[in-house]
């Protein structure tokens, strides 16, 4: 059993996380943009993930390809976040949620390390926009309404 330790820090445009498990450390880094939703699903966000490894990490038994799939099936495609609260207009304007994981050091449970990382920033994420809706200029300011199911 390893101990787990969670380093939280947010700004107005993003949030970052650190995860340390025993001596694997992964950083992640969450930010938002507003963009036009896919024709085929007008009313859902969108989001995004990447990973690369440091050197220090690139001798493990994972690539980025790898942790790039977990982290898909573990958060977008078990539905761990409802992408239809990312909808601001629907048919207009979403959410973009980019999730970059850095991979610091390896020594077991990297998966792990990532998937945790990944979840745990939008519960911090705060997102500051410049919408246009008819003609006039509005800043919103929302902590982003995302429903987590755990189970």
């Amino acid at each position: 059993c390893r101990e787990v330790e969670l380093n939280l820090d947010r700004d107005e445009y993003s949030s970052r996380c650190e995860v340390i498990m025993g001596r694997t450390r992964a950083l992640s880094k969450v930010r938002c943009d507003v963009v036009t939703p896919y024709a085929d699903r007008p009313s859902e966000g969108m989001i995004q993930f990447s990973a690369s490894l440091s050197l220090a990490a690139e001798g493990g038994l994972f690539s980025n390809v790898d942790i790039v799939r977990a982290l898909e099936k573990s958060i977008r495609e078990s539905d761990a976040i409802d992408t239809e609260s990312l909808c601001i207009i629907s048919g207009e304007r979403v959410w973009l949620i980019s999730c970059e994981i850095v991979v610091l050091d390896y020594d077991g449970n990297l998966i792990d390390a990532s998937i945790l990382a990944g979840v745990s920033l939008p519960l911090l994420l705060t997102v500051v926009s410049l919408l246009r809706i008819a003609v006039i200029a509005t800043i919103i300011s929302l902590t982003l309404p995302l429903c987590f199911y755990l189970t």
